[in-house]
């Protein structure tokens, strides 16, 4: 799972810079974004032609060769979710405590 994680914020990182370092020019109108980062995974993989590009060639700007397998659900879909969701806890999962949650004590 550290491996497949690695290389998505890996790709979504060069995204972003590529989108930094061009001002946001190379990447087509459809897919920008306020934030700079990619609307969705997929166009990590499919890429796209850059917008700035004059000429013939088809040359697509791709960060990704495939999508990594969820080991979570087996798919390539993966969820969003930010360190600020709150936490979920599936049936017969143990229960976990923040250090600020005073225990109950019987």
């Amino acid at each position: 799972m550290r491996l497949a994680l690695r290389q998505l914020r890996q790709a979504i990182d060069r995204y972003k810079l590529y989108n930094d370092q061009s001002n946001g020019t190379a990447i087509p109108i459809e897919w920008k974004t306020p934030t700079g980062y990619p609307k969705e995974l997929k166009l990590l993989v499919d890429g796209f032609t850059p917008a700035n590009v004059v000429g013939t060639s088809e040359a697509r700007v791709r960060f990704l060769r495939r999508l990594p397998i969820d080991p979570l659900t087996g798919t390539t879909e993966w969820g969003m979710r930010s360190y600020k969701d709150k936490q979920i806890r599936r049936p017969g999962e143990a229960k976990t405590y923040s250090m600020s949650t005073p225990r109950a004590t019987a």
